[in-house]
């Protein structure tokens, strides 16, 4: 029950899911800046294709930091041993499924521009790319803690 829990919780509050609600406030009370870049989007669509790659490569950069952080080049047996390991677990799954869905709300947003010319499509963009990039940055901070602190394990077990 905990990891579903942690889950549910990761995906409800998180600094991800912050990145997608702080660009649509933001949006509400300030629309001009994403008016000005929408005209801009629209009036040239490939931009557009440049805008729906990033969130790709956001994600094979969490996938990378991700497989880096559950399989360490050394102290693999301390980890898997660690209690926490689920939650460690659920929490780079989570992160890869907030990249998948910040290509989902990027797409939408590219859409939103082509179909309507609105200045919300933008606020979607930026919304995606903000969400994965949190998603990129909890995973980075991840891996660098586990490193460390495998670093220092097998200091800790010298008597």
């Amino acid at each position: 029950m905990k990891p579903f829990m942690d889950s549910v919780r990761a995906l409800l509050i998180s600094p991800e899911m912050l990145c997608i609600l702080l660009p649509i406030a933001l949006w509400f009370y300030w629309p001009a800046p994403a008016e000005l870049v929408t005209t801009l989007i629209h009036g040239d669509l490939k931009w557009s294709f440049g805008a729906a790659l990033i969130p790709f490569g956001f994600l094979a950069t969490c996938y990378h930091f991700g497989t880096d952080v559950l399989f360490p080049e050394e102290g693999r047996s301390v980890l898997l041993a660690w209690p926490n390991y689920i939650l460690l677990k659920t929490r780079v799954v989570m992160a890869l499924i907030y990249c998948v869905v910040a290509i989902l709300i990027v797409c939408v947003g590219i859409y939103w521009i082509a179909k309507t010319k609105s200045s919300f499509g933008t606020t979607l963009i930026l919304a995606g790319w903000f969400s994965s990039s949190a998603a990129i940055f909890s995973v980075a901070l991840a891996k660098w803690k586990i490193r460390e602190l495998l670093n220092d394990a097998p200091k800790l077990n010298v008597p």
